[in-house]
């Protein structure tokens, strides 16, 4: 198991626990060059919390306070920089460019799982998590798709 799957796997049963029944889900982008993200904010600057999340235990404080409906926050995807797991941007639009060939499709999914798995195409995006329903983390990387086993 990865660095990043041993951190997926101690911070979103807390953030799903302490989120509780406003619970929304979680996207997050693992990279390792900012810069070359196609994302762009969802929501402005004075409306986000302060980051970077640098410890877990911030990370876990953060996205449970973002992954909720009620906040303004909790859609799109919150980016992680890949080597130092800091959350360093929340609520991203994220616009991966599309294939000239389409990928076979696995198995039907919404538009946050296709970005997810055409974002992780990408040379600089390490991995890609996507976590809606309860106890089901999918993870991306290289355009595959496969669930990642976490205790909730």
């Amino acid at each position: 198991m990865t660095a990043i799957e041993q951190w997926l796997g101690a911070v979103l049963p807390a953030v799903q626990a302490r989120s509780g029944d406003d619970f929304a889900g979680v996207g997050l982008l693992f990279y390792s060059d900012r810069s070359a993200l196609p994302v762009h904010p969802l929501v402005a600057a004075d409306l986000q919390p302060v980051v970077p999340a640098v410890s877990q235990a911030q990370c876990i404080e953060l996205l449970a306070n973002i992954s909720r409906r009620a906040s303004v926050c909790h859609d799109g995807f919150h980016l992680v920089q890949a080597t130092t797991l800091t959350i360093t941007d929340v609520s991203q639009f994220l616009s991966p460019p599309i294939p000239a060939k389409p990928l076979p499709l696995e198995q039907p999914g919404g538009a946050r799982n296709m970005a997810a798995r055409l974002a992780s195409l990408l040379p600089s995006v390490a991995l890609v998590a996507v976590f809606t329903s309860p106890s089901e983390v999918m993870v991306y990387q290289g355009g595959h798709r496969r669930r990642l086993a976490v205790c909730f």
